[in-house]
């Protein structure tokens, strides 16, 4: 991927460090040369709509424009789903214009295929841009990473020696991370701060994670709490699931 000169689409939720997969890519793209290749990026969620794609081939009011500023390098598209669809076939103009001087990386947290569906992206622009795709996937669906990441946050912070107790560690693995890596990294630099020992403990953490896992350990002990009722009912049924079931006010499948 990094060989080609191809358009790539970067997807994944909020928070999922798909700017650092694109700076990778440029990276990777253009090797030793990399000071000399410029990263030029765009959001489409923090720019005016109208002036974007004046942005990216230039005018008179945005200048010489970022295709022409990323001349052998990189322009990262962030957000391309917030431009509105009637301005999304324009951007063909500068992709078109950069050849094979510039590589567009594009970056989107929306199903873009939903979208193309229903008729809210367009099908020539999400062709266009998804020949080549990679997928962030969400912190959730990476917990058992958990300590690799809190380990890489830690070094970028100079603080090596900072250690996760085990307790906290489960509460780390047991939370949902709605904010993905953007809340977990801002969890971790606050706890490091606030640690004592070279420890992070779970007094460390902020509430929302602790409240989480006690809410879930409430879960399990009812869920444990209900199977011990069952077993002793089924017992004292001396084993007669239909029985059992009829006091219980269950299926009997359920008593299996």
């Amino acid at each position: 991927m990094a060989e080609s000169n191809s358009p790539v689409l970067i997807k994944g939720p909020k928070g999922t460090q798909k700017e650092l997969v694109a700076s990778a890519i440029h990276g990777a793209s253009v090797g030793e040369d990399e000071n000399e290749r410029p990263f030029e990026s765009i959001d489409c969620a923090n720019s005016a709509s109208d002036e974007i794609v004046d942005r990216l081939i230039g005018s008179d009011k945005c200048g010489g424009g970022l295709v022409k500023d990323a001349a052998r390098g990189t322009v990262l598209v962030e957000n391309v789903d917030q431009l509105p669809i009637e301005l999304q076939p324009d951007l063909g103009s500068p992709m078109r214009k950069a050849k094979d001087e510039a590589r567009f990386l594009f970056t989107t947290a929306a199903d873009l295929d939903g979208a193309v569906a229903d008729e809210s992206f367009d099908e020539s622009l999400f062709y266009r841009i998804s020949t080549q795709s990679i997928d962030c996937p969400s912190l959730e669906k990476r917990l058992e990473d958990i300590p690799l990441f809190a380990k890489s946050v830690l070094q970028g912070l100079g603080k090596e020696s900072v250690q996760i107790s085990e307790a906290a560690r489960r509460l780390l693995q047991s939370y949902g991370w709605p904010g993905n890596f953007t809340e977990f990294r801002q969890v971790i630099e606050n706890a490091a701060a606030d640690c004592s020992d070279d420890t992070i403990e779970e007094a460390d953490l902020p509430d929302c994670i602790r409240e989480t896992n006690q809410w879930s350990s409430l879960a399990d002990h009812l869920e444990a709490a209900s199977r011990e009722y069952k077993a002793r009912i089924l017992n004292a049924c001396q084993g007669d699931s239909k029985k059992a079931a009829k006091i219980l006010d269950c299926k009997p499948s359920e008593l299996s």
